[in-house]
């Protein structure tokens, strides 16, 4: 499945006319899918056979006006509203046929019970909204919003742009229907809060190039081959900070690394807080370097015979203003190691910038604050690119960027995956601490951009599962840790 931006899709659409597959053709391919979506969520959710189109003037209408007349065709008592008229050529060629089919189609909102249906189609704007919605429309979008019935949105809630933000006011569907790929708009910004459910139907198109970015539901841990051993997998080293409190989450972060299937995972705890730790580690193997003030020292030697070539390091989590943990970062990415850097290391790694001189392969997952601080750029300048922000910082370092927000991209600067999946549960400190050591665990059985977008989709699949059990507001990490269930997420 690809995720695509309005720009996207106009090429998309533009090539697809270039070899015989026009508007007419498509917009017809999507109605259909719009129809049998819309039978499938009523069948499941209230069984009503009554339905309303409400379409706009642009091609976004055509697609529902063509999803009328399928839905006429199977039984369903269908109108539709076209409060605006319409500008698209070929939906009023569809528009036309709809009247001969017998549907009716009302042009003032006043005319017409919304209550009445058991489901309302969204049909008034696609994905080339690039302004606020005006009072009429606005007041509309709220009477459908207000409606005791199931709404489906066609490409994408009218009221989002291409970026998924809302200016005013947009539909909260109870399911997107979507052509081609996941649309931008209903991932990043507001997006996910208005989409419902995505159903994604290609329609059968050609795509004109081949690297768009990846969007990822399911995630399958390769299977462990009868003859492993714990040598096979992970060696995982986890790195507790400066603080104690936030170096317990980083013992949910190794705990996590066992569960999602590390052979070994050691906690490195400084000196001084070692008995805090003793009654806690259990499967664990804890270790303790010399500290200053509860920092861990920079000691090479120390370090070296610690971790072993091919390991896989964590750390960074509550490692708070420790002035040699830059030092620490540095002699790591020297080594043939993955790193997996969070937190207070992101801050450490930004002191010495690139990482293509060393020989680890270095992860780094910021959320967006902690991506604002690594490359200057503001919240906001992020979070209106994302992916071509995450692209550019793993182009420039050599680093693979996992960033953090109510999505996740993952890219090595050339690849590009993300995912939305998962529940606000995981919106809660220490959620970064498991996810990190997941990532690690599964740096020993796949790529690190396979093992970066597969630790956010178990997390996701474990909160969703907690917050099932206990409500979303009372997850805690460690309970995203007992749930991690490292097998095929679909």
């Amino acid at each position: 499945m690809i995720l695509l931006t309005a720009e996207d899709v106009r090429e998309i659409d533009a090539y697809n006319a270039g070899l015989g597959q026009g508007t007419a053709i498509l917009m017809n391919a999507f109605g259909a899918a719009v129809a049998r979506e819309t039978e499938r969520a009523l069948a499941e959710r209230n069984g009503a056979r009554r339905v309303l189109v409400i379409a706009g003037t642009g091609n976004n209408g055509g697609d529902g006006v063509c999803a009328a007349r399928m839905l006429v065709r199977h039984g369903f008592g269908t109108d539709i509203l076209l409060p605006f008229g319409t500008k698209s050529e070929t939906a009023a060629v569809f528009l036309g046929l709809a009247r001969l089919d017998g549907i009716r189609v009302f042009e003032r909102e006043r005319d017409v019970d919304f209550d009445g249906y058991g489901a309302l189609v969204d049909a008034l704007f696609g994905i080339g909204l690039d302004r606020p919605l005006d009072e009429r429309t606005s007041s509309l979008v709220a009477r459908i919003n207000a409606a005791n019935a199931l709404r489906i949105s066609v490409d994408v809630p009218s009221g989002l742009d291409g970026k998924g933000r809302v200016a005013g006011a947009a539909v909260r569907a109870d399911v997107t229907v979507t052509a081609c790929g996941v649309k931008t708009a209903l991932v990043f910004g507001e997006g996910q809060d208005f989409c419902g459910e995505i159903v994604v139907d290609d329609l059968g198109c050609v795509y004109p190039r081949a690297d768009y970015p990846e969007y990822v539901r399911t995630f399958s841990v390769p299977p462990r081959r009868r003859s492993s051993h714990k040598g096979s997998f992970s060696n995982v080293f986890v790195f507790a900070g400066k603080y104690v409190g936030a170096g317990k989450l980083c013992f949910e972060g190794c705990r996590a690394a066992l569960a999602a299937g590390a052979g070994k995972a050691h906690l490195v705890v400084p000196e001084s807080d070692r008995a805090a730790y003793l009654p806690i580690v259990k499967e664990e193997i804890l270790h303790a370097l010399p500290d200053t003030d509860g920092a861990i020292r920079f000691d090479p030697a120390r370090l070296a015979a610690l971790i072993p070539d091919g390991a896989v390091v964590a750390i960074g989590s509550g490692g708070g203003d420790n002035p040699d943990l830059p030092a620490i970062v540095a002699a790591l990415i020297e080594r043939d190691l993955t790193i997996v850097l969070d937190a207070d290391a992101l801050t450490a790694f930004c002191a010495f910038g690139a990482i293509r001189s060393g020989r680890a392969r270095v992860i780094v997952t910021p959320h967006l604050k902690e991506f604002s601080r690594m490359t200057g750029l503001s919240v906001s300048e992020i979070a209106s690119d994302p992916i071509g922000r995450a692209k550019a910082f793993a182009s420039a370092t050599g680093a693979l960027v996992l960033l953090k927000s109510n999505y996740l991209v993952a890219t090595d600067g050339v690849r590009v995956k993300v995912t939305a999946e998962g529940s606000p549960a995981l919106a809660k400190g220490g959620s970064g601490d498991v996810l990190a050591g997941v990532v690690a665990a599964l740096c020993g059985v796949c790529e690190p951009l396979d093992a970066a977008i597969g630790g956010a989709l178990l997390c996701a699949d474990a909160s969703e599962r907690a917050a099932e059990i206990k409500g979303e507001a009372a997850v805690l990490p460690s309970d995203v840790v007992t749930l991690l269930r490292p097998s095929k997420i679909s």
